[in-house]
């Protein structure tokens, strides 16, 4: 909107009083405020002053190729991500991090429940993200789980191999 067009013009729904009256946007601004004023005819007539008023931000924007990475902040956290992609044929990849150092175990079960394909089964270091690819070529296609188990933690996802 810009100073002198009318608010039926621009916006005809957002209109909130009558239809024969007009309006007419003056922004203006005050300080750390923009604010905007609405006047509302009727009949050529002034009926009411609507004031909006909104804090103003000042950005400056730099672009540049390079990327920032924090570090020292290394994941200290037991989780374990949905595979991707899922559905999957016949590779998809599953990750997960470790709030703790100790021996760990990725294994895949079918829908019964029966041990599949072991993946992990080691010593490993909390404070990274670990990725392993699977592949279920020798699979046939259907729901299976994945389960990651370290000291004492476990956690189970779905996963879905489409051939």
């Amino acid at each position: 909107m810009y100073a002198g067009q009318r608010l039926a013009d621009k916006h005809p729904a957002e209109a909130v009083f009558p239809r024969s009256a007009n309006a007419i946007y003056e922004p203006a601004s005050q300080g750390a405020f923009v604010a905007l004023l609405v006047q509302v005819f009727r009949a050529g007539e002034p009926v009411r002053l609507i004031e909006w008023r909104m804090p103003t931000f000042k950005f400056k924007f730099t672009y540049t190729q390079s990327v920032e990475v924090e570090v020292g902040t290394a994941p200290r956290e037991f989780s374990l991500s949905q595979n991707f992609p899922n559905p999957f044929n016949p590779t998809t990849t599953i990750t997960f991090t470790l709030s703790e150092d100790g021996l760990t175990t990725l294994k895949i079960y079918d829908i019964l429940g029966r041990e599949v394909e072991t993946l992990v089964n080691e010593e490993l270091k909390a404070g990274q993200v670990y990725q392993v690819d699977f592949n279920g070529s020798s699979l046939t296609s259907g729901v299976y789980f994945y389960r990651l188990e370290s000291n004492n933690q476990s956690v189970q996802r779905k996963l879905m191999l489409i051939k």
